[in-house]
């Protein structure tokens, strides 16, 4: 659609947590080492928020958009409620507790919205 060539990002990409700082932070760095092309933004839902570390995620440019949650709403509601924070074309969801492995560079990206 032409309305999406006006956005400043072609992807969001969505992480869920449920109070599990480690393997939050580590997902949430390994998309930022290891996404390559140009633009896309991290929203991050943290379920359950009752401590401080998701805001330190946010300080750290791990995440551009940080939701909190004050009760666990469970994967599908937080899921739907970072869906519509999106302001991009392709949505890219990524488990809190799994992590990008290798480079992906805007070639792979374009192969990805053309499939």
């Amino acid at each position: 659609m032409d309305c999406f060539k006006h956005l400043k990002n072609e992807a969001s990409v969505i992480v869920i947590d449920f109070y599990r700082p480690a393997e939050t932070k580590y997902c949430l760095q390994s998309i930022k080492d290891n996404f390559k092309f140009a633009n896309y933004e991290v929203i991050y839902v943290c379920n359950e928020a009752v401590n401080d570390y998701s805001y330190e995620f946010y300080k750290a440019d791990l995440c551009q958009k940080l939701i909190l949650s004050k009760k666990n709403e469970g994967l599908a509601f937080a899921l739907i409620r970072a869906i519509e924070y999106c302001e991009t074309e392709y949505v890219i969801f990524c488990c809190n507790d799994n992590a990008i492995i290798r480079p992906i560079g805007q070639e792979e990206f374009d192969r990805m919205k053309k499939a």
